[in-house]
């Protein structure tokens, strides 16, 4: 995946870590009190599940491109490569908690892309159950993405704008998951889209692109066939 625009013209990538980080910082993302962060809260549970899935995909790239040039962000990366194609399907993504140990130095860049990892994790195994919690995991990575960034300002921005939209497009008060559409990665960074091409071909297009050879967490073909995926995988119907 290449860098977004948005993300590439902020003052946010490869910058040296001035932020505060230990555990008690990453307990506080992962675990909310009562009433605290309520206007980001209700703003992620106004979306449907199937696009909360995709906004906590897009959120984590501030993530990860934001350590672009620092530390190696690819398993970040490809971890939500996975979670945008398990949009469409939960069989193309599999991917497991990091079991890792944190390196014994960077702890400031490693322990921040640890859990935006762990919580793609997270947001994969409950829209693979169905369950709408993954829009919680979508409040954390904003946390976390808005925690480490340097220029803070412009991922707010970029994080109403958002949060809005999915709220209007892609309400969890229209439909049910039968009727709510693909959310492509091109929806949330328009300067991957394609003029006046569908949210459908976007997404198709997007899946044709991936390469399960050359990602560990996506499913090859022959593995979603066992899992009972119907059709050509990788092709959207």
């Amino acid at each position: 995946m290449l860098m977004p625009e948005v993300i590439k013209k902020t003052a946010s990538v490869g910058i040296s870590p001035s932020y505060d980080w230990d555990i008690t910082v990453s307990r506080a993302m992962l675990y909310l009190m009562d009433g605290e962060h309520a206007s980001l809260v209700e703003a992620f549970w106004r979306m449907n599940p199937r696009a909360g899935l995709a906004a906590v995909m897009a959120t984590a790239e501030w993530v990860a491109w934001r350590f672009h040039g620092l530390v190696d962000v690819t398993d970040l990366l490809q971890r939500i490569e996975a979670g945008y194609a398990a949009v469409v399907d939960w069989r193309y993504a599999d991917v497991a908690q990091p079991e890792e140990p944190f390196p014994s130095d960077d702890q400031h860049m490693h322990g921040p892309l640890k859990l935006a990892r762990m919580l793609v994790a997270y947001a994969l195994d409950y829209a693979k159950r169905g369950e709408p919690v993954v829009l919680s995991n979508g409040v954390s990575m904003a946390l976390l993405a808005r925690h480490v960034s340097p220029d803070a300002m412009a991922f707010d921005k970029w994080l109403s704008v958002t949060l809005r939209r999915c709220s209007l497009i892609h309400s969890a008060a229209k439909g049910d998951a039968t009727t709510w559409s693909f959310v492509p990665r091109a929806w949330f960074y328009p300067d991957q889209a394609v003029q006046g091409v569908s949210a459908a071909d976007q997404m198709g297009a997007f899946l044709a692109a991936l390469k399960p050879a050359e990602n560990p967490y996506l499913r090859t073909p022959e593995s979603m066939r066992a899992l009972g995926f119907v059709g050509e995988p990788y092709v959207l119907a």
